[in-house]
């Protein structure tokens, strides 16, 4: 994001059809100083959309997540679009002190709209922290942290969700990274975190008691093993065999000691409100040059209807 780096976006009203010309949601530049290290990109772009026409885009824009105090700050930074992405607002930063004064970013891709429950019509997301303080501050971490934070579109507004009475959700044996939620009842969301666990990402059940409380309880899981899976995307998909989570997460190819993430795998597990997540790989796209042999077996959720409904 230190780069000269834009965020762009592409408009369908027909279902995916076809597609508008892009749009430059985030505009970067050179403006930063000598050098690309110091240039005002923008990265980690993720989106929300509401029923009433409201989009929001989201990014980090500035420095990156390393440096020390006197370095440029790490923005976290959004925009408003109210008529479904043809037109945006003007640039909102993020206050700090709703990630405790270091940098930060909201994990790329879809960001979860709650459908009922105390948070209802309020976008829910995971704002991962490295360990640096942002410029000018004071703060300092020793392992990186989640902020769960709400967004309310009618008041443009972001509110920290206190886990368990914490500001922050905190892994003291594994990192937590980009994060991504699922809705899976009333008040209760699933967690996936990349992290340097056994299978590569953590998995928490996040219920809320009220709009700005909630629990987290980690869950295991089994069946997904990849080589540094990053950032993935998670939905609820309804088939005719029954409701299911659907997580996309991308691979690393591995060639020598080089890691580069090129193919993607889809994991399906059976939603439930309570014990741990079984995973299965029902897809895998392959890099074509990848050497890998891609991990398990194929298994197919089986006959997926036109019906089907994603959420």
């Amino acid at each position: 994001v230190s780069n000269n780096i834009d965020i762009v976006s592409r408009r369908s009203s027909d279902n995916g059809k076809t597609w508008s010309d892009y749009i430059v949601i985030f505009q970067g530049s050179e403006d930063g100083g000598a050098g690309c290290k110091y240039w005002n990109g923008y990265g980690d772009g993720a989106v929300a959309s509401f029923s009433n026409g409201t989009v929001i885009a989201t990014a980090i824009h500035g420095f990156g997540l390393s440096g020390g105090t006197s370095a440029a700050a790490s923005d976290v930074v959004w925009k408003v679009s109210r008529d479904n992405g043809k037109s945006w607002s003007s640039e909102y930063t993020m206050d700090q002190s709703l990630f405790g004064g270091l940098r930060g970013n909201i994990s790329p891709g879809n960001i979860c709209v709650a459908n009922e429950g105390y948070i209802k019509g309020k976008a829910l997301v995971g704002l991962r922290t490295s360990t640096s303080p942002n410029k000018d501050s004071n703060s300092s971490a020793s392992h990186q942290r989640i902020y769960c934070l709400t967004y309310d579109p009618d008041e443009n507004k972001w509110t920290q969700v206190k886990i368990s009475s914490n500001d922050y959700l905190e892994n003291t044996s594994n990192y937590l990274d980009e994060v991504q939620f699922v809705q899976v009842a009333k008040d209760q969301y699933i967690l996936s975190a990349r992290s340097d666990a056994s299978g590569n990402r953590l998995f928490y059940r996040l219920t809320f008691t009220s709009a700005t409380d909630a629990t987290a309880t980690m869950i295991s899981q089994s069946g997904m093993n990849l080589a540094n899976p990053c950032n993935g995307d998670l939905i609820k998909y309804a088939a005719k065999g029954g409701t299911y989570i659907l997580h996309t997460v991308p691979k690393d190819m591995v060639y020598g000691s080089n890691n580069c993430r090129t193919n993607l795998s889809a994991y399906y597990t059976e939603l439930s409100t309570s014990g741990n997540l079984k995973w299965t790989r029902s897809l895998n796209l392959f890099d074509p040059f990848d050497n890998t042999d891609g991990g398990a077996a194929k298994t197919g959720i089986g006959a997926m209807d036109e019906a089907a409904q994603y959420s």
